[in-house]
């Protein structure tokens, strides 16, 4: 699922110039889903997903707004965060949600040998989505392969 994740949530952290090889962990709290979906369910509202990666944690977050996607990325290391935020328009319904915009932006700390990077990004693209239980299910289309958002 890395090439949806990246699409949508271009996750990106340096600290101290050094590379991690650490795996990175999904670490979201699926319990939140719950078994039953709603028959109202509506992807309006923001969803979130938690990662780690050694020391560094990502909350990447996607707020539905009418008509209005603001994607963000929370970034943490060393007791030190930063978010990155970007907004565009962006079509959804019916199971199918539509960006039709580019967009980056990258927040940065660098002092007193300290740098952490954090930035999130946008591309064009169209994903299907579905609900499992109160949580939201993107998938790109012709994969089986999906990323599973709670709500905030």
């Amino acid at each position: 699922m890395k090439f949806v994740i990246i699409a949508l949530l271009a996750l990106t952290v340096k600290a101290n110039a050094a590379q991690t090889d650490a795996v990175v962990v999904n670490v979201t709290d699926y319990n939140a889903c719950g078994s039953y979906t709603p028959a109202n369910q509506d992807i309006e509202g923001a969803w979130q997903m938690s990662q780690t990666q050694g020391e560094f944690s990502f909350t990447g977050t996607l707020d539905f707004n009418h008509g209005t996607l603001i994607a963000s990325n929370q970034c943490s290391f060393r007791g030190r965060s930063l978010t990155a935020q970007i907004q565009g328009p962006a079509s959804y319904g019916n199971g199918r949600l539509n960006v039709n915009y580019s967009a980056n932006r990258t927040e940065e700390i660098n002092e007193n040998g300290f740098h952490l990077d954090c930035s999130v990004s946008m591309q064009p693209m169209s994903l299907n989505y579905t609900f499992r239980g109160r949580c939201l299910v993107l998938t790109q289309p012709g994969s089986n392969q999906e990323i599973v958002m709670v709500p905030r």
